[in-house]
């Protein structure tokens, strides 16, 4: 097991090769730089992390080797000969928007969040499911709250460390809120004006690098 003396030595020692003053995320630099410029980074950081865990072949555990410029990797066993090539994990993000006057969105603080620090639902698809399903079954798990139309917004790479989040919008069927406890701690309905007043409050709306804050923005702007 590295200690933390041996990470802090080992990051102090890519920054000098590099040419660099210190190690940071990507994440954490994403949503200060240029959208091409972090979408060069991120897609870097995801096909290096895909190479650290692809070293073996996961049908035999055979050692893999790397080709066509970094894009696939190859087993060595001669009878397996698979080939491993990177791959994205599909994750859906929804803004939950109420049926009634006036119309309301919900959002939710999950586990380890800051208190008052709230943000739209997610979550991974499964096996054989759609889309549209997983965020009905995403919302039901985590909040209780059943959705009815379901409806495409944007999509977003995500990198960390290889997902695709996928933006919806999704219409609730009733507003009665039980959170999972497990995932989500809190989950409440918002206005049009209360989400615009939490956001002056905090100073936010939404991660910088994420895009749960199109959803939102894109929720709010429409009231003008």
């Amino acid at each position: 097991m590295t200690s933390a003396g041996e990470a802090l030595a080992g990051e102090a020692r890519a920054a000098k090769v590099a040419g660099g003053e210190r190690v940071l995320d990507v994440r954490s630099l994403a949503g200060a730089l240029p959208p091409a410029e972090a979408a060069l980074l991120g897609y870097a950081r995801g096909i290096l992390y895909w190479h650290r865990h692809q070293r073996y072949c996961g049908t035999c555990g055979s050692p893999t080797r790397t080709g066509h410029g970094g894009h696939l990797r190859t087993c060595q066993n001669e009878a397996c000969a698979r080939l491993h090539f990177p791959r994205v994990e599909p994750a859906v993000i929804m803004l939950v928007e109420s049926r009634g006057t006036p119309r309301k969105c919900l959002l939710a603080r999950h586990k380890g969040s800051a208190a008052g620090s709230y943000s739209t639902l997610a979550g991974f698809v499964g096996v054989s499911e759609s889309l549209e399903d997983a965020v009905r079954r995403e919302v039901a798990e985590e909040t209780g709250v059943p959705v009815g139309t379901v409806t495409y917004q944007a999509s977003q790479g995500w990198p960390f460390p290889s997902g695709l989040m996928i933006g919806f919008r999704a219409t609730a069927l009733a507003e009665t809120v039980h959170a999972d406890g497990e995932e989500v701690i809190e989950a409440r309905w918002f206005t049009r004006a209360e989400l615009a007043d939490h956001a002056a409050a905090t100073g936010r709306l939404g991660r910088e690098d994420s895009i749960d804050r199109y959803l939102l923005r894109s929720w709010l702007e429409e009231a003008r």
